[in-house]
C-alpha cells in the first residue's frame, strides 16, 4: 500500500493501493487509478509526502494496523468492510498511530 500523509502532522490522508501511480507535480497530486483517477485539490503537493511499501497488516486491511493496538470498528449491514478512514490515523514512515 502507499500513503499520502500531510507533512506538517503526518495524518494519513489517502490509503492507495500499489498498483495505483500518484504523480505530484508542482501543482497538484494526482491519483491514477482506483479509487480514482482524481487530484487533490485540497492540500498543495508541497504540504504531501508520499510514502510507499506502507505495511497495513495484510488482508483487507486486516483489521489492525500494524505497529500499533487500533482495531477496527465492526462494519454496519451496508458498509463497506475496511476500516480505513482519512484523517483518522497518523504514519511517520515506519509506524502507524490513532489520531
Amino acid at each position: 500500500m502507499q500513503t499520502l500523509v500531510h507533512r506538517a502532522d503526518n495524518v494519513s490522508l489517502y490509503l492507495i493501493p500499489d498498483s495505483t501511480t500518484v504523480d505530484m507535480t508542482g501543482t497538484h497530486t494526482r491519483v491514477n487509478g482506483p479509487p480514482g483517477p482524481f487530484v487533490i485539490g485540497d492540500v498543495a503537493t508541497s504540504a504531501l509526502r508520499l510514502y510507499t511499501d506502507v505495511t497495513t497488516g495484510g488482508g483487507d486491511d486486516s483489521r489492525v494496523l500494524r505497529g500499533t493496538s487500533v482495531k477496527a470498528r465492526t462494519a454496519k449491514e451496508g458498509e463497506s468492510g475496511s476500516f480505513w478512514v482519512g484523517g483518522g490515523y497518523t504514519y511517520d514512515g515506519s509506524s502507524w498511530a490513532a489520531v
